[in-house]
């Protein structure tokens, strides 16, 4: 040691403020996350100055990607469209840009793994004072599961309304909520003269108490295959019906 002094001199900041403003924006990212992962809906943002596309963390998920992943911009994230919906979107994108409306579309994507997603898009465009677009944001949501469930909705609603068998569906304390057209044919009522009724009072009273024990089956989850019973019409001749039930847990 030479034994000589050093001398040191700073400035010493009050930072308590920023840190816990830092925290406070962690934490309310961190939120936004999980929310948008429960609802798979992720966000985005994208500016004209450098054509760059920002986006959240369940942007990523749903498209399959890392977060290190190169830079992504609109011309590179068409290419993950569904060949038979590119045109479409594409269209879509342009009147956006000419009309600068917001829009609210469905199409497909196809992820890297080869994974294919329905999604709902919501975009919505700003402008500067001589109307031209500087930057965009929207989001999009995953809604692959909602619409496989709406298409085979729609699947049984046209084989219900379609088939020649006689079709019903009725609450567990017996009431017709639904009937087809062929139930309809074949009993001569209409379809308000069935719906609402309780199906015991058109059931021939000899087979009431067995018609009763199958409810009471199907309240327990148990199916019927080939349950016979009669089914008085509106001129009030009994028809022979022989059914196969299936119940329905809510």
């Amino acid at each position: 040691s030479t034994g000589k002094n050093i001398r040191m001199k700073g400035t010493i900041q009050d930072v308590t403020e920023l840190k816990k403003t830092e925290e406070e924006l962690i934490c309310k990212t961190n939120q936004l996350n999980k929310a948008q992962r429960s609802a798979r809906i992720g966000s985005w943002e994208w500016s004209a100055k450098n054509d760059v596309l920002e986006w959240s963390e369940e942007m990523y998920r749903i498209y399959g990607l890392t977060e290190n992943e190169s830079v992504i911009t609109y011309e590179t994230l068409t290419k993950f469209i569904h060949p038979n919906d590119v045109e479409y979107v594409r269209n879509i994108t342009k009147k956006q840009e000419q009309d600068k409306h917001r829009y609210n579309i469905y199409y497909r994507i196809i992820r890297p793994d080869g994974l294919e997603l329905i999604v709902n898009a919501r975009t919505e465009i700003f402008t500067d004072a001589k109307d031209k677009t500087i930057r965009a944001s929207g989001t999009i949501q995953d809604v692959t599961k909602e619409k496989q469930i709406e298409n085979k909705l729609l699947e049984f609603k046209y084989f219900f309304n379609t088939t020649s068998d006689l079709a019903c569906i009725s609450n567990t304390e017996g009431t017709f909520e639904i009937v087809n057209l062929s139930f309809v044919d074949k009993l001569g009522y209409t379809k308000k003269e069935l719906t609402g009724r309780a199906f015991l009072s058109f059931i021939h009273p000899d087979d009431v108490q067995a018609t009763i024990d199958v409810l009471e089956g199907l309240k327990n989850g148990n199916p019927y295959v080939n349950f016979v019973n009669r089914y008085r019409t509106k001129s009030g001749k009994y028809l022979w019906f022989d059914w196969n039930v299936t119940p329905n847990p809510e």
